[in-house]
């Protein structure tokens, strides 16, 4: 025991000689942790609570087009203030940021340099007094006093080369760059190329003065600001060089009584049109004016020779010509005037406005027939959204495979449209609460998905085009039957008196795009998460939501796309790729099954168009071009055979179709009979919806805006089964409501509303799909044999309201 308390005592002195041994020399030995090896590093010991501070103002010089503006910013911290702080945290200037009062002259946003700009902060110093400098009352625990420290070298050493520090002055501690600024002006460079420079001087000096200035600037009508009357002083255009090539503008403003500031939108707003040029890289904030102020620079810095580098990249050229097409600016579209803003905003909130032709409401979410009012329309909606709509299902299914719940929810892109297309995009909610919130007080016609951003969508013009990027979304497929409109005559362009948009017989081409397709995906791709969804109208979308699709970057999926193009749509959908003149091994066996898993169908498609009838000669012209130019005179044979018989039904076109069929075998032309069917009945998609990331496509379960119909999943196992005319629409679910009168019930429990209406089959389906989903994400660390491949969700039985 007497051995233990003698050691103890031993070590106790060793520590106390040690921690003499600190004070004294102002040293201590640190590990360091990432290293294995007894690798030991000096640091010395730097209390910045011995130090005073000092307020400073600083002169700056920066390029801004690679930053998103001067003041600091939440969502990012690509901004020059964020780099002047960072610098100075760097170099031990500055402790916490927070503790710095950081102010600045005049805002610049996104793209916009500074060349003379001048912020304000609080900085450590070396000296105990002077002018803005913030000691203690007892000084006797800080640093001796020392010569002031060098605030432009230090901090160009850490800041990046394209901001600079030119000089900086001690202020008072009540010191404002923006309150006491004298004046501020404003450069533009541009080419002196085709223009009248005496007209724009004499433009120029009209608007010199006290004047109202609405017209050039950006309206915050919304945010209460109605003066938009400022003082120019001066405004003059002169040679920016020698030989006379490019022309400055220089702008002064100075201080009013009311204090106003001029911003950087109304001064581009005076050079051109904001809204059709974007002109922020030649606008450069110049300089602005303070009294009594002592700028010091440094003695070790020339910032002139740098700033000869930056003058001239900002006078770079710009293109030497004008367009060959250009619109006169006084010919071009002008901005609503303030009144008209002002009457807008008052209206908001009533953008959806129906239009009573005769007898009939027609409105942007669903056309009725019936003498319904605008108002009854629009309760309808509400009463959607806020009780049948399966917003935290929707929700679960878009932030499948988030670390947190909904954590991916907040970076998604929605966009709402409303009646007289307005559109709202780059909505974006934090959870299924704020979403169903918004639904229910907007009442949008239509949403739309898009893909997850880097940033909550909210926030996108705040950001630059480098942070507000696209990460991920689901690998999507938009099948439109209006693509298929040079061989679809009983509801498309070639039958202008359709009463309706798609028809049991056209909807023979969606049943042929989800059974290709699904085939495909599954088999050839390994996808196993596929949910389609009907459109509304005349069409079906495709929704691939495993972790691999939905990380496919923009080649990825143009490669998808175009693996599954066999006939292009839009313009292009009669460039048709021939594959009959290919011999029989070379065929892609993708092709091969395609072809078989559509012979039925074609078939069954060209008695119900009658593609071969003689009533209808074009139609047997279209199909007959299909065969090669080696079977000319077999094509002219079978058209005067089968163009000039007086009688014809259905039936003959199955037995024509079995002819030639049989007559392409004998000549061991399969390849031409494959090419038929694929080209007529095989899936168009528009690959502009599949290849980037821009597109949105209608979310599940919203109301298409022109039929009222409810854009359903559909379940691709009974893709025979199912009837696009039978989908439920708006006003018969919630007619269904109101005949089971439970509204009470319902008024607490929307999540279960939709179990009384004819939309729970619809609802339970995509339950289930979600589930799987989610479940799968959960076992990726799994092998992808253990996963069902099988996708089997189960069908959508009938039901009948109670």
């Amino acid at each position: 025991m007497r051995e233990l308390l003698t050691r103890n005592a031993m070590l106790e002195r060793q520590v106390a000689e040690l921690r003499g041994q600190i004070d004294t020399r102002g040293l201590t030995k640190l590990k360091t942790p990432r290293r294995p090896l007894d690798f030991t590093k000096y640091v010395e010991l730097f209390f910045i609570l011995r130090f005073t501070k000092r307020r400073v103002a600083l002169k700056i010089l920066y390029l801004g087009w690679d930053y998103c503006g001067l003041a600091r910013q939440e969502i990012t911290k690509c901004t020059i203030a964020e780099k002047l702080i960072e610098a100075f945290m760097n170099c031990r200037l500055i402790e916490e940021s927070s503790d710095i009062r950081f102010a600045v002259c005049g805002r610049t946003d996104k793209g916009v340099s500074g060349f003379s700009q001048v912020v304000a902060l609080t900085l450590r110093s070396n000296v105990h007094d002077g002018v803005g400098v913030i000691a203690p009352d007892d000084t006797s625990k800080l640093y001796p006093p020392k010569p002031e420290i060098d605030y432009v070298l230090i901090g160009n050493k850490n800041l990046p080369p394209d901001i600079r520090i030119l000089s900086w002055s001690p202020v008072p501690l009540d010191f404002s760059p923006r309150r006491d600024c004298i004046s501020r002006s404003y450069k533009y460079f541009f080419p002196a190329v085709d223009l009248d420079i005496e007209c724009m001087r004499l433009a120029a000096s009209k608007l010199i003065g006290h004047h109202d200035f609405r017209n050039f600037c950006s309206s915050q009508v919304a945010n209460g600001v109605l003066n938009h009357e400022r003082t120019i002083f001066k405004i003059e255009i002169f040679d920016s060089d020698a030989d006379k090539t490019s022309l400055t503008l220089c702008l002064m403003c100075r201080r009013c009584q009311e204090n106003r500031i001029t911003k950087w939108r109304r001064v581009i707003s005076i050079i051109a049109l904001y809204n059709v040029y974007t002109l922020a890289e030649p606008l450069l904030f110049f300089e602005p004016e303070f009294e009594n102020m002592n700028w010091q620079s440094s003695l070790d810095m020339f910032p002139d020779r740098r700033q000869e580098h930056y003058f001239a990249a900002i006078s770079r050229e710009a293109p030497s010509s004008k367009e060959f097409k250009r619109k006169s600016i006084l010919e071009r579209p002008t901005d609503d005037a303030l009144e008209e803003k002002v009457r807008k905003v008052e209206n908001r909130g009533k953008l959806r406005v129906a239009r009573l032709t005769g007898h009939q409401v027609v409105c942007c979410s669903c056309v009725y027939s019936t003498m319904a009012s605008a108002e009854n329309i629009d309760q309808d909606i509400k009463i959607f959204y806020k009780k049948l709509f399966p917003c935290d299902l929707l929700c679960k299914w878009l932030s499948c495979g988030s670390k947190q719940p909904f954590e991916t929810l907040s970076r998604r892109e929605f966009s709402f449209s409303f009646a007289g297309d307005v559109y709202l995009r780059y909505q974006s909610f934090g959870d299924p609460a704020s979403f169903r919130s918004e639904l229910v007080r907007t009442c949008p016609n239509k949403i739309d998905i898009g893909a997850v951003y880097s940033a909550p969508p909210r926030l996108q013009r705040s950001l630059s085009s480098t942070t507000f990027v696209p990460e991920w979304k689901e690998l999507v497929f938009d099948i439109d039957l209006t693509d298929y409109d040079d061989i679809r005559f009983c509801c498309g362009s070639a039958n202008p008196n359709a009463k309706t948009a798609v028809c049991h017989r056209c909807w023979e081409l969606a049943k042929c795009a989800v059974i290709c397709l699904e085939r495909a995906l599954r088999c050839d791709f390994g996808f196993e998460h596929i949910l389609w969804v009907y459109s509304g109208r005349r069409g079906v979308h495709c929704w691939v939501c495993d972790p691999v699709a939905r990380h496919l970057d923009s080649a990825g999926r143009s490669a998808v796309a175009e693996y599954l193009t066999f006939v292009h749509s839009s313009d292009a959908r009669k460039q048709k790729l021939k594959i009959s003149s290919l011999p029989e091994p070379l065929l892609h066996p993708s092709v091969e099954a395609a072809a078989d898993t559509l012979d039925s169908h074609f078939v069954k498609y060209c008695a119900s168009q009658n593609l071969l009838n003689s009533h209808f000669p074009d139609r047997v012209k279209l199909m007959l071009q299909h065969l090669p130019p080696d079977l000319d005179s077999q094509r002219n044979v079978l058209f005067d055979q089968w163009a000039n018989r007086e009688e014809d039904n259905s039936d003959s076109t199955v037995k024509r179709w079995n002819t030639l069929k049989c007559f392409l075998q004998s000549e061991k032309r399969d390849n031409v009979i494959k090419d038929i069917i694929l080209n007529t009945v095989y899936p168009r998609l528009d690959t502009n919806v599949t290849n980037g990331f821009g597109h949105l496509l209608k979310s599940p379960f919203c109301v298409h805006p022109k039929t009222g119909f409810i854009c359903v999943p559909i379940d691709s196992h009974l893709i025979e089964s199912f009837d696009p005319l039978t989908v439920p629409r708006l006003n018969e679910l919630v007619s269904q409501l109101s005949q089971a009168n439970t509204h009470n019930e319902v008024a607490s429990q929307h999540l279960l509303a939709y179990k009384h209406t004819t939309l729970r089959p619809y609802v339970e389906f995509f339950e289930r799909f979600v589930d799987r989903l989610s479940a799968s994400m959960q076992l990726t660390s799994k092998s992808e044999n253990d996963v069902d491949t099988t996708g089997i969700y189960g069908g959508i039985p009938s039901l009948e309201v109670v």
